[in-house]
């Protein structure tokens, strides 16, 4: 019996992996501008900045965990 080995860099591959990666990367970099924007715009000191910046990362984590449950019950075309 001979097995054929499926490829892993394929053109579909290479797509999202790219996707992925710049969609993460403006992700850390909005949390580093929103950071350096809240000290300077509103005279916050760089705790108050990382707060905001924390509760920024953890609303988003909270909701990646309902959307991934709406996407399954509704659809990802109705979503």
């Amino acid at each position: 019996m001979t097995q054929s080995k499926a490829k892993l860099w394929t053109k579909d591959f290479i797509i999202v992996s790219s996707v992925n990666f710049f969609l993460t990367l403006i992700f850390y970099l909005l949390m580093v501008t929103m950071a350096l924007y809240a000290v300077e715009a509103y005279d916050a000191t760089p705790s108050q900045a990382g707060l905001v910046t924390g509760i920024f990362i953890i609303g988003t984590l909270i909701g990646r965990l309902f959307i991934g449950r709406s996407i399954d019950k509704i659809g990802r075309k109705k979503l």
